[in-house]
């Protein structure tokens, strides 16, 4: 068996590597694990509250601790390192009943875990237990856009994000975020429509 006919006539989404040296394969159609030799498929069951909370997997992450967090059409489920899996509903994060659809999963050099999809942005401290959300809507910690497309932390330890309404940059001691409008020098060509945040080896920012 090869990782490519094993997801033969599936739509790739993410792609992760784990602790294990194992390929983790985020798809439309769940998720697939290859050792190199052999494959695994994971679907979700809605009799077994232990399997993944929904088939279409946006977003792969393995953080420090080995754990696998997985941003699905619906809620992110985490497997831990000890190989027991559950769900946790974007609800336990927020306290709220609104969905996201998540494209964006990245733990920053503060511990924090950072979750952006198509409903806004998450801030989970898993040391306190506590979360942040921002949204277009919220007065109390407002961003641009809620379609969340790239969270990026630089080699200063600061922490970007793109969205569809312009990048902006994580301000820690305010906990709030400075909104970036970049242009050409012309100012004919913007990129509030941003999708992908990096930085070169010169500290340049594409």
């Amino acid at each position: 068996i090869s990782a490519i006919g094993m997801v033969a006539d599936n739509s790739v989404k993410s792609l992760a590597l784990d602790a294990y040296g194992n390929l983790i394969i985020g798809t439309d159609n769940g998720l697939y694990i290859y050792d190199g030799h052999d494959g695994k498929h994971f679907v979700h069951d809605s009799r077994n509250p232990e399997t993944i909370s929904n088939d279409i997997v946006w977003g792969v992450f393995v953080d420090r601790e080995h754990n696998l967090w997985l941003g699905t059409e619906y809620d992110i489920s985490l497997a831990r390192n000890d190989r027991d899996k559950r769900t946790v509903p974007i609800a336990e994060l927020t306290g709220k009943g609104e969905g996201n659809r998540f494209y964006a999963i990245f733990k920053d050099s503060h511990k924090y875990l950072w979750l952006g999809g198509t409903n806004g942005l998450i801030r989970y401290d898993g040391r306190s237990g506590k979360s942040v959300s921002y949204k277009m809507s919220d007065k109390m910690n407002p961003i641009p856009h809620n379609r969340i497309r790239d969270i990026y932390e630089d080699r200063e330890k600061g922490l970007w994000v793109a969205t569809d309404g312009s990048i902006i940059r994580y301000d820690y001691a305010k906990s709030q975020f400075d909104k970036y409008l970049i242009t050409d020098p012309s100012h004919s060509i913007n990129a509030n429509w941003s999708y992908s945040i990096f930085e070169d080896r010169s500290g340049k920012m594409w």
